[in-house]
């Protein structure tokens, strides 16, 4: 699930579950670094499986806050790969209810679950 830092509206992207019985990958390269922009469907990195090459694309519009991971390292599925900080029209879709009612003055106050 992604953790949102209700602080400062950074969530943390983790690696998810590429195939069955998959439990770890190898980082080949990043496609972006710390403080670049991305938006929703951009290429973040490239993982190797046992099984195949896969691009890992982000879910979020924003800017990128850090990199957990360098290329070589074993990430495990479930485990931070980057961290994003959120673009204003993207912060609803990750905010769960609870959160998005404490943020209602910053996020306008006609907020509706998506």
């Amino acid at each position: 699930s992604t953790v949102v830092d209700s602080r400062d509206d950074v969530v943390s992207f983790k690696l998810a579950q590429l195939g069955e019985g998959i439990k770890e990958c190898e980082l080949l390269s990043w496609s972006v670094k710390v403080g670049d922009p991305i938006e929703a469907f951009q290429t973040l990195c490239e993982v190797q499986s046992d099984k195949a090459s896969v691009e890992i694309t982000s879910k979020y519009t924003g800017t990128v806050e850090k990199l957990h991971h360098s290329a070589g390292d074993i990430v495990e599925v479930g485990a931070p790969l980057a961290d994003i900080r959120l673009q204003a029209a993207d912060i609803p879709a990750a905010l769960s209810e609870d959160t998005r009612a404490k943020h209602s003055d910053r996020l306008g106050k006609n907020i509706q679950p998506q």
